[in-house]
């Protein structure tokens, strides 16, 4: 039997325990349903209630108290534990040397620090006095964009902070628009140039809108251009181009370098090895260019315009030009680069086919790699190419038609007036001819030309391991079966390209939708797998890429898109080739807008 309960020792009244009273009493129901209905407490039940709080409400506190504590040595043990494991992290073991490197690897890949607009395309400005000012298309350039890859990685731990603070080429790299900068942008800057030190810098400087008055070389507009705080940035980082040595700019016009010719402290470039003018009008600078031409060490120079001969330094070795038209200025420009390894015309659009005889021939003994794109014909490059005796080429790229541009509709009137010559590959067979057996690297992207001459011209090539073709089929009229005949040729012949390992077919069909024959395509992607099959048997060959292009105009009605897939018994042929280690990769055509690429 339970023990009795105690008496009071004045009133002698049994002491009653209140936390079994209030269990004892009744209680408010705790259903879910009685609490979302309109039930009401009896008075003995309310009466209840405050008692109980005053019990439970301490109990509760003191729970959670306890589990407060409990979380504390949690939180602590979850620390020591992940502090003693990193202790056996691999990369603590790496000396600093490599971790530099792979920090450098990361911040470097593009720039430490790239400040940037949020709509960097054609953007249009003018200032709030000029009659011009378009309030709707005005001031578009309005937020910033900040990368700091090398702030972000000094963060990680205070290891890491002392080895990136001390490592000042991290913070060599930057990339910066100019455009309403404001004090923060200014002050990144200043800690970039400050933390790389003396340490040779990587700098690439643009404006992305295009200022639409005149009175555009004046001082106070340039003040107007970037805003006051980005011309003040404009002129800090002009002052540290003496221990540049990737140089970049990108604007309209670069009068906005003679803005700062009084504020640049060094009369050289010692360091400077690359050197890229994006600029699009005629050159104001002229004290720049004069440095660039004395510069010791510059060997790599890209500009969007034509250069005059007398700003060009002599050791340079590679060189590429846009917009370069004559071949008078041209010509006589080779013979002053004797140094030169690598020479890329890009847009080459002479006037029209010249009518002069062939000039002198211009041997040029260092020229490796040779580039040219235009949107001419290819006979518009017959004179350069009798013109050039380059011995030592080993890479030659030429683009010529308006494929190289992204207007599928003139592509297709270029390529039905494209005329269908047998010669036009005897310039270019002459120069390649002259040029001896070395190359290695042939891109050619051209109109459609004969398969004999091009297969002819292959046969001397015993040293190219590099082919890339793009074969334009005309909508009408005489069809050079380029691929076909190649392809046979390669499976019969073990004299026809015998090191190529590296070998990429695009093959464009201008045919109207009504007149295409997908089992033309289907059947020439059979003859290159079986051409391939036959070479992967004495690994003759690595990898290989073949595109079919189909040009359909977005309007055409009636039709929709469509998926074209591989028959099953051509895939299962490629599944045995990459088995082999062979890479190979197919494109098949892309239909209307919208339709997305098929690889297989």
């Amino acid at each position: 039997m339970p023990a009795p309960a105690p008496l009071c020792q004045n009133c002698q009244a049994r002491l009653v325990n209140t936390q079994n009273a209030i269990h004892q009493q009744p209680q408010p129901p705790l259903d879910i349903q009685v609490l979302r209905s309109n039930h009401l407490l009896t008075d003995l039940e309310a009466s209840q209630i405050p008692l109980f709080l005053e019990t439970k409400v301490p109990e509760l506190e003191r729970l959670e108290k306890e589990i407060g504590e409990l979380v504390k040595q949690r939180d602590a043990l979850r620390q020591d534990i992940e502090r003693r494991s990193s202790w056996l992290a691999p990369i603590r073991r790496l000396p600093v040397e490599i971790l530099v490197h792979i920090l450098s690897y990361v911040c470097l890949g593009e720039f430490s620090l790239d400040i940037s607009s949020t709509d960097s395309g054609d953007l249009r400005y003018c200032p709030l006095e000029c009659d011009e000012y378009d309030s709707a298309r005005g001031r578009q350039v309005i937020y910033k964009n900040i990368v700091a890859t090398t702030c972000s990685l000094s963060q990680v731990c205070h290891y890491w902070r002392r080895i990136i603070n001390a490592s000042p080429e991290l913070w060599s790299s930057l990339r910066i628009d100019f455009t309403q900068m404001e004090e923060v942008h200014e002050d990144l800057v200043d800690l970039y140039l400050t933390r790389s030190a003396q340490h040779p810098l990587k700098i690439d400087i643009y404006d992305p809108v295009i200022h639409n008055w005149e009175g555009y070389e004046i001082l106070k507009d340039a003040i107007v251009i970037f805003g006051q705080t980005g011309f003040d940035v404009f002129c800090t980082v002009i002052a540290e181009l003496h221990r540049t040595k990737e140089f970049s700019y990108r604007f309209h016009t670069d009068a906005v370098l003679d803005f700062v010719k009084h504020r640049f402290r060094a009369r050289e470039f010692p360091l400077l090895t690359s050197l890229n003018d994006e600029t699009v009008e005629i050159s104001q600078a002229y004290w720049f260019w004069d440095l660039v031409h004395d510069t010791p060490n510059l060997t790599s120079l890209t500009s969007e315009r034509f250069i005059p001969v007398e700003w060009l330094p002599e050791n340079l070795q590679t060189l590429k030009v846009k917009h370069q038209s004559g071949y008078a200025d041209l010509l006589e420009m080779l013979p002053h680069l004797s140094k030169l390894r690598s020479l890329h015309l890009h847009d080459f659009s002479p006037d029209a086919i010249p009518d002069t005889p062939t000039p002198v021939l211009a041997k040029h003994m260092n020229l490796r790699e040779f580039t040219v794109t235009t949107e001419r014909p290819l006979s518009y490059l017959n004179l350069l190419f009798a013109s050039l005796t380059l011995p030592n080429l080993t890479s030659l790229r030429i683009f010529t038609g308006q494929l190289v541009s992204e207007d599928r509709h003139s592509t297709k009137q270029n390529v039905q007036a494209a005329s269908y010559r047998v010669d036009q590959l005897a310039a270019l067979c002459t120069l390649i001819e002259r040029s001896g057996c070395l190359l290695r690297d042939l891109t050619l992207h051209v109109e459609p030309f004969p398969s004999d001459a091009f297969i002819a011209l292959l046969e001397f090539q015993p040293s190219l391991v590099e082919l890339d073709l793009e074969i334009r089929i005309q909508p009408s009229g005489s069809q050079p079966l380029v691929l076909v005949d190649l392809v046979d040729k390669m499976i019969t012949s073990q004299a026809l390209l015998p090191s190529v390992q590296h070998l990429v077919i695009h093959e464009h069909s201008y045919h109207d939708y009504r007149d295409y024959d997908v089992n033309d395509m289907f059947s020439h992607l059979a003859s290159v797998v079986g051409m391939l099959e036959a070479r992967a048997m004495g690994n003759r060959i690595s990898d290989a890429s073949l595109s079919f292009g189909r040009w359909i105009p977005s309007n055409t009605p009636g039709i929709q898109s469509k998926r074209y897939d591989i028959p099953a018994g051509i895939a299962d042929r490629i599944q045995g080739l990459c088995m082999r280690g062979l890479k190979y990769r197919v494109t098949l055509p892309k239909m209307l807008k919208g339709d997305k690429e098929v690889v297989q």
